[in-house]
């Protein structure tokens, strides 16, 4: 679903008017490709109104290729707080909007969450809240986050999280906030790791937590 010009707006009016009819109540899966910039941070939670209802289990947001990746100044609380109010058995989030740092707190109580997914492109950087907000999601599989953080992660103690994962994606990782997380998984399911590096000549860094054969769970 794309929002932008007048056409799209009475589209999302027209489609929005069936909620209490017999095609929302029993909507899935919902792409939103966000064409411009909204200016609040609770815009974007008008228009998708009528679509975050209790059946929707994916929901995917971003902005299509080559459009303008500026840094939006909000973390999304009003979308973030609807998601938790209003689609309690979402089992899919996947977002690649520029969210200079995204609201997380309502993420902990989605207990059905298996995919959290923010991309190579997200501009919320993994840190001790993130950490802290999906640590204890029991049916967590996959995790795709960006930048984890650089400065140690608080709070964090060895195999204390994450209980299900069994794929692991980061971008532009730190090796101490890296090795960390790594180290804060208690997964003996995971499968799948891919860590890219935020330099390139950190990779060796990894080679002996690898190798260490208190990680050869992983």
């Amino acid at each position: 679903m794309e929002q932008g010009d007048l056409k799209e707006v009475e589209i999302c009016r027209v489609i929005g008017a069936q909620r209490d009819g017999p095609l929302l109540p029993y909507l899935r899966s919902l792409f939103w490709s966000c064409t411009c910039r909204y200016i609040r941070d609770d815009a974007i939670v008008e228009d998708m109104d009528p679509f975050l209802v209790s059946s929707l289990l994916e929901l995917e947001i971003q902005r299509p290729g080559g459009r303008d990746n500026a840094i939006w100044g909000y973390g999304m609380e009003p979308l973030c707080k609807a998601v938790l109010e209003r689609c309690q058995c979402l089992e899919s989030f996947r977002m690649s909007l520029a969210i200079a740092d995204l609201f997380m707190e309502p993420f902990s109580h989605l207990k059905f969450l298996r995919t959290f997914d923010l991309g190579p492109h997200a501009k919320t950087h993994f840190n001790t809240k993130m950490l802290h907000a999906l640590a204890s999601l029991p049916f967590l599989e996959c995790l795709s986050v960006k930048a984890v953080t650089s400065p140690p992660l608080r709070g964090v103690t060895k195999f204390a999280g994450f209980l299900s994962p069994t794929s692991l994606d980061i971008y532009n990782g730190y090796s101490r906030g890296v090795i960390q997380l790594l180290d804060f998984i208690s997964s003996t399911s995971l499968i799948h790791i891919s860590i890219i590096p935020a330099w390139p000549w950190q990779q060796t860094d990894y080679y002996d937590f690898f190798e260490n054969s208190e990680s050869s769970r992983i």
